[in-house]
């Protein structure tokens, strides 16, 4: 089945959104939905129904920016992770945690098992074979103030030397004069 036909089968499906111009009100004083084709393309203009006041938003924006950054980013369904400029681990979202390694202070080829960060004592990201990674690569890219997008395949130290392949986007962070690298990366195969 095609996805065009998987969609449209599932907005079949779906309740009827409210949307107040395509309510009329029934003797009880509530309001009911039309059920006519016209109600159903008026739903698809009329998603989000009214809009909240500025001075609503503006409130509710001021109390979510108070929230800890750790109920965002565990909400994020790859992993996230800000690193320091050593390449170490200060903060994770809980897609990481499952690795046994995950520790702060740890690196990311470390905590991924990589067969690299075990060739010499100082650890992921201090090999020749580290130049060549895309994990290495995005992560000094952005310590070094940049944007950067990179695939990696890593053989990992597990049994027979399984790859982990991966994409990572990376992102500069400022704190003060410190510089950090935050990172999202997501399993591609």
């Amino acid at each position: 089945m095609s996805s065009i036909t998987t969609s449209r089968n599932l907005y079949k499906k779906m309740t009827p959104i409210y949307c107040p111009r395509d309510a009329k009100q029934n003797t009880t004083g509530t309001h009911e939905m039309k059920t006519s084709s016209t109600a159903v393309s008026a739903q698809k203009e009329c998603l989000f129904g009214d809009r909240a006041s500025p001075d609503a938003v503006r409130n509710r924006g001021e109390f979510i920016s108070k929230l800890p950054l750790e109920i965002f980013i565990d909400a994020l369904p790859d992993i996230f992770l800000i690193l320091n400029q050593h390449g170490q681990i200060v903060l994770a979202n809980k897609g990481i945690k499952h690795f046994k390694a995950a520790k702060y202070g740890k690196r990311l080829g470390e905590v991924l098992n990589c067969v690299h960060a075990y060739e010499k004592n100082t650890g992921c990201g201090t090999t020749q074979a580290c130049h060549n990674c895309g994990i290495f690569k995005a992560v000094l890219s952005s310590l070094q103030g940049h944007n950067c997008v990179q695939t990696c395949r890593i053989i990992t130290r597990k049994g027979r030397r399984e790859p982990l392949d991966v994409a990572i986007s990376s992102f500069p962070l400022s704190i003060g004069r410190e510089p950090f690298s935050a990172c999202a990366i997501k399993y591609t195969g």
